[in-house]
């Protein structure tokens, strides 16, 4: 990610900046308590869910086949436990709210929407999201963004939930995946268009 001379790695670095520079409603939490939620379920996907969810069961049951390999069931069934406590942790954390870190959309949703959406190609998706309604009710109202295209008119409109999507910050996804190696990236969160040089990779 290059903005006016700016160069940054790591996606939770990246949505951060572009939160901060960018014009418009923040997507961090403006109570304590709220930006301490939100922290928290990033991280809980950084350190637990992205591993479980995505490098062990996501990447057996799709990268391996793909590659011309048969997935490990070990390495499927070792990882479920973990990815059902992320998710029953995730739903916890979000309790009544409509998203996960509080009435509004934040980072924390940004962070978890890719991981989920990869989650829900697997087999082991439908029982695992079937336990956890709360989180279920979070996955239908979240935006589904055309790949590249900005949230105007054209990806609105491709959301399960149009409405959920206009009251959402604008959002730009970028998900990249050569095989090898695997890379699995959310570009960043765009309110509004930021001024100067911007290149996401």
């Amino acid at each position: 990610f290059a903005h006016d001379g700016l160069m940054l790695y790591e996606t939770d670095a990246i949505i951060r900046y572009v939160d901060e520079v960018a014009p418009g409603p923040s997507l961090v939490p403006g109570d304590a308590r709220g930006r301490a939620r939100m922290s928290q379920l990033i991280g809980i996907n950084n350190s637990y869910g992205y591993p479980s969810i995505i490098l062990k069961l996501f990447w057996q049951r799709a990268i391996v086949p793909m590659m011309g390999g048969q997935p490990d069931e070990t390495i499927v069934q070792d990882s479920l436990p973990r990815v059902a406590l992320c998710l029953a942790e995730a739903e916890r954390i979000m309790g009544g709210n409509a998203w996960l870190a509080g009435p509004e959309v934040s980072l924390a949703d940004l962070m978890w929407g890719p991981v989920v959406a990869y989650l829900t190609t697997t087999p082991e998706a439908q029982a695992l999201m079937a336990a956890r309604p709360g989180l279920s009710r979070w996955w239908r109202a979240m935006p589904r963004p055309v790949e590249a295209l900005p949230c105007g008119s054209a990806s609105t409109n491709s959301t399960r939930s149009p409405t959920a999507a206009k009251a959402a910050a604008r959002l730009i996804a970028v998900v990249v995946l050569p095989t090898p190696p695997f890379w699995f990236a959310i570009a960043m969160v765009c309110k509004k268009p930021l001024s100067g040089e911007f290149v996401a990779r």
